[in-house]
């Protein structure tokens, strides 16, 4: 006769304890220049963010705001959020359920940084406004960064659980399709980058095996392999519905563009050159928000509108600005996305066209003379004669679903905007006064992008001096002109 021991009773898991872990790692390499902003430092007025090494990073809290304020945009249910992100919006409690580390560059890469320069406009001179000027610096493309996240799940999940994980593929192809810009300035083209590779590993803690694997490896997700986007179709989120004008188009350089950056110096250097992003100039999205901003409140006070009326419409495309010399007293993003916008044509048959250095003095007006220590020498991007150097300009303006008299007028405003910019009658860039960045259209597009049956695109080309749209019906963008004088000469109910 046999006893047999009795069994000890299996304790219930707690509702801490941690049932899947999924890891996933990815190199984040940046498609323009980014603002990871560290505050105020000794030679600019926004620094980037380094720590105490002096390392260039990205802190873990500020890709998880990012990726916190994406899912909302996107009109995630607000009772997920505190799970995925933690609970501190609604003060819940609830413990957060991803892990996302500090980014630091990866080695090997190349990461170079910049100052660039911005300026304030005043509206009355339409020079730079007193106190106006600032810097910021920028970490250029393609600077990449080392990216883990990481999604831990536990007993208390369990009915969220596949919510979590969709939420958190979802995230993972965001980054992968370059939809998740970060840092500052993104509404001007700042902050772009995509994911290429994700490498996921993804542990169940229920098996054994599991558990053991994940105690024997440091860095599981580096040895898992690559997931493709898309491998988990069912967990995309689809992007907000929100009506959405956007308008691309080809503008050749008519005359030499100058926005002026300081170049390393040298005894040869001159003294301002056209800015660089990469190994392209460019005319930043801050240089060209600003002149469509100006040029956007002289036409609002030519159409005859009221300061308050015109001020409403434009602070509702391009933010809050500056009322009579005051800072606003809000902050609030911008709807108008202006990305910067690089200048092609550098290549041909092989060569670099020639950067010509051009010295200019300043003359006294008293004695005709030149004015001592007047001399300097810039080195703007030249047209080639042809047409064949350009600008490439992105403009998405995301507008007001349930307000169709706004949102008509600001469609209006906005290809008033890109008429003057095609015709050479709005310039960017410095040394408008002697003739620089005048532009000409040469092709281009506008969608009208909305839900089905009410999505419409143009295409419009250059025909000697005027413009001929070759598809699509030019009636919707007079609809849009009158409706713009009229919501601007309308009294409010």
């Amino acid at each position: 006769m046999t006893s047999s021991s009795p069994q000890t009773p299996r304790l219930p898991l707690p509702a801490s304890a941690v049932t899947e872990r999924i890891v996933a790692v990815g190199t984040l390499e940046l498609i323009s220049a980014a603002h990871l902003g560290g505050g105020e430092g000794d030679s600019t007025d926004a620094q980037l963010l380094r720590d105490g090494n002096g390392a260039l990073f990205i802190p873990g809290s500020s890709l998880a705001g990012a990726m916190r304020s994406f899912l909302r945009e996107r009109q995630t249910s607000p009772e997920v959020l505190p799970w995925l992100f933690g609970g501190a919006e609604r003060d819940t409690g609830a413990l957060s359920t991803l892990i996302v580390d500090d980014a630091y560059l990866v080695e090997g890469k190349p990461a170079t940084t910049t100052v660039r320069d911005g300026v304030r406009i005043s509206l009355g001179t339409g020079t730079a406004a007193d106190s106006g000027k600032f810097d910021y610096e920028v970490i250029e493309p393609p600077a990449a960064f080392q990216l883990r996240f990481e999604l831990v799940l536990r007993r208390q999940h369990e009915e969220r659980a596949v919510e979590l994980v969709r939420l958190f593929n979802a995230l993972l192809d965001a980054f992968s399709g370059g939809d998740l810009p970060l840092g500052a300035h993104t509404r001007r083209g700042l902050g772009r980058c995509h994911v290429e590779d994700w490498r996921v590993a993804e542990r169940r803690f229920a098996e054994l095996s599991n558990v053991v694997a994940w105690l024997q490896q440091t860095s599981p997700a580096e040895q898992a392999p690559v997931r493709a986007r898309g491998a988990h179709p069912g967990d995309a989120i689809p992007p907000p519905q929100l009506p959405l004008l956007e308008i691309t188009a080809r503008l050749s350089l008519r005359t030499a563009v100058l926005v002026r950056s300081t170049p390393p110096w040298s005894p040869e250097s001159p003294d301002a050159v056209q800015l660089r992003s990469g190994d392209k100039p460019v005319v930043p999205g801050t240089s060209l928000a600003g002149v469509l901003r100006h040029r956007a409140e002289r036409i609002v006070r030519t159409l005859g509108a009221s300061e308050e009326r015109g001020c409403d419409l434009i602070e509702g495309m391009f933010g809050p600005g500056f009322r009579g010399g005051a800072p606003p007293r809000e902050h609030r993003r911008s709807r108008l996305l202006v990305a910067d916008a690089p200048i092609d044509g550098e290549q041909e048959k092989g060569k670099q066209p020639p950067e010509e250095v051009q010295t200019r003095i300043a003359i006294d007006r008293l004695t005709g003379g030149v004015l001592g220590t007047a001399l300097l020498q810039e080195q703007p991007a030249w047209p080639d004669g042809n047409g064949g150097r350009a600008l490439e300009l992105l403009l998405q303006l995301v507008t007001p679903g349930d307000d169709q008299p706004r949102r008509e007028a600001e469609c209006g405003l906005l290809l008033l905007l890109l008429r003057d910019l095609c015709t050479g009658d709005l310039a960017v860039g410095g040394a408008q006064a002697v003739g620089r960045g005048i532009l000409r259209g040469e092709e281009g597009t506008v969608c009208w992008r909305a839900r089905p049956p009410h999505a419409k695109s143009w295409h419009w080309r250059r025909s000697g001096e005027a413009v001929e749209i070759t598809r699509g019906d030019p009636a919707q963008w007079n609809e849009w002109a009158r409706a713009l004088v009229a919501w601007l000469t309308a009294r409010r109910g």
